[in-house]
């Protein structure tokens, strides 16, 4: 029997490439004047930029433009929405990285309210948001978030008692999402690899939450494989056009997994270490992940010899092997040599070379959740996981 479940909604997605030229002909679903937000260069450097502007100019679009350069933080935000705040803006396109996207969902649902957005982050401010959103077009240009499928926006708050902060209502799910590997085709190869770990990282935990269910179970897993079988070579040859549409839709399906399931340790550290440090936040998932998933299974293992936690590690670990019948210990053991062997391949900074030390893991530990984790893991084992990634 199918156990009970809940799932949210999911943007209207548009997938496949040049579903590029769809946005303008959709966006006039919502109006003529959009505000678009892009990251600082590397989308409007390419030609790519230059094809919207003619389209915008051909269906009679009339838009502004402004960049967002780094995660979004309040300030940034609110800056933003004061701008624009009388400018009649019906509809925010977002085109770029996480960073872009969810900056464009916190602009979109702000927009209508002009207040500051710290009143309404989660966990921090005093004031509930109604929920009332400008529509919302998500366009990423990296497979390395999934943030063109959740329904919050994360927030960087980054100093001593910084914390990544969500602001989530599920009408912030981007109204439209438009996914064109094509855009992908000229992302470095460092960030294919950070971005890649990042969303594998977000699947593998929503595969193994607490919260996970049976649909959310088979939409990860397709994620899962394709990440396996495609990332190493997409990362080596960056226009490898099978490489880039399959981790574009394990991206995709890592933002609604990740939303209906919950993630695990990974992730909370990631929420812990990128507030407090001006860190990328899928650099600290890339760098931690093989680790944290090192640990959690040991950790399972304390208390069961079997299992379906135990059992779901050695099928993703089946996905990376051509042998059969081999233990699922065996399994397991080549998922966690494998992560740990594409950290090393792919050269993902350690935490000291992102400028983190010893002295810092009581504060990071502090304020890092792994309720959906697989199994809980101590404060002992959290700091066992930090100082092998020193």
């Amino acid at each position: 029997m199918i156990e009970t479940f809940n799932f949210g909604r999911v943007p209207d997605i548009y997938f496949g490439v040049g579903k590029f030229s769809l946005i303008p002909n959709l966006i006039k679903e919502f109006g003529q004047r959009v505000l678009v937000i892009t990251g600082k260069s590397s989308f409007v450097d390419s030609k790519n930029w230059d094809t919207l502007r003619e389209l915008f100019e051909l269906h009679h679009l009339e838009w502004t433009q402004t960049t967002v350069e780094q995660e979004p933080t309040p300030e940034i935000i609110d800056e933003i929405v004061y701008t624009y705040e009388n400018a009649n803006i019906e509809a925010v396109l977002a085109i770029g990285g996480g960073s872009v996207i969810d900056a464009g969902k916190a602009v979109a649902a702000m927009l209508p309210i002009g207040n500051y957005i710290s009143d309404y982050l989660e966990e921090f401010g005093s004031e509930i948001h109604s929920g009332h959103s400008l529509p919302f077009v998500a366009v990423p240009t990296t497979a390395g978030t999934g943030s063109e499928t959740t329904r919050f926006a994360m927030i960087s708050e980054v100093g001593k008692r910084g914390e990544k902060k969500r602001l989530i209502h599920s009408n912030f799910t981007p109204t439209i999402s438009v996914i064109d590997p094509h855009l992908m085709y000229e992302l470095p190869p460092k960030w294919t690899a950070i971005g890649g770990l990042n969303i594998l990282s977000q699947l593998i935990e929503s595969y193994l939450s607490m919260g996970a269910n049976e649909l959310t179970d088979t939409l990860a897993f397709k994620g899962i494989t394709y990440v396996c079988q495609k990332m190493e070579r997409t990362y080596k040859a960056p226009h490898y056009a099978s490489g880039r549409t399959n981790m574009a839709y394990a991206a995709m399906v890592s933002g609604v997994t990740g939303t209906n399931s919950g993630l695990g340790l990974t992730n909370g550290l990631a929420n812990s270490i990128a507030g407090k440090y001006d860190i990328p936040f899928s650099m600290v998932t890339a760098s931690l992940s093989a680790e944290v998933c090192k640990m959690t299974i040991l950790e399972v293992k304390k208390y069961y010899s079997e299992g379906l936690a135990l059992a779901k590690y050695a099928r993703i670990g089946r996905l990376l092997h051509k042998s059969r019948g081999k233990s699922d210990a065996y399994y397991r053991d080549m998922l966690v040599n494998k992560l740990a062997e594409w950290t090393t391949l792919f050269e993902i900074p350690t935490l000291s070379e992102l400028g983190i030390t010893s002295d810092d893991f009581s504060d990071i530990i502090q304020y890092a959740n792994n309720q959906n984790n697989a199994m809980p893991v101590m404060d002992e084992e959290i700091s066992q996981i930090l100082n092998s990634r020193l």
